[in-house]
């Protein structure tokens, strides 16, 4: 929440992609209270379409009214979520320590060991000098 609340402040729209069954998905998200922080919660079911393919991460843009170029999909897959973000033009966060990632990859260019690290970077990324 903590997080979620910081990033908010700082003006971020926050959205979910996630694979899996509408009816395991929501629940969880009902069950950690982040619906009122998020423009979107988009599952795959519920979509007919699961990441990596570009539509879903397209669908969230949509919804969320950003352009690719302008947004960070963070995730634990290196291949759903990483290189999946990353080939519709999303910046692609590898959140580390859930899934390992591919020995023949190159490491990804962004990657965070704790969501709350995400609070640090926008000021950053806004101001490039500082």
């Amino acid at each position: 929440m903590e997080t979620l609340t910081a990033l908010q402040a700082q003006g971020i729209r926050l959205g979910v992609v996630t694979n899996g069954a509408v009816q395991r998905q929501q629940p969880k998200i009902a069950h950690l209270q982040i619906r009122p922080y998020l423009s979107t919660v988009v599952i795959s079911e519920a979509v007919q379409v699961k990441k990596p393919d570009p539509r879903i991460f397209a669908r969230a843009l949509a919804e969320v009214g950003c352009q690719a170029s302008q947004a960070w999909f963070v995730g634990d897959h290196p291949v759903n979520d990483v290189r999946g973000a990353a080939a519709v033009g999303l910046r692609p966060i590898w959140l580390t320590g859930v899934h390992s990632w591919p020995p023949d990859q190159p490491a990804p260019q962004w990657q965070i060991g704790a969501l709350i690290e995400l609070v640090a970077m926008v000021p950053q990324e806004r101001n490039p000098a500082t």
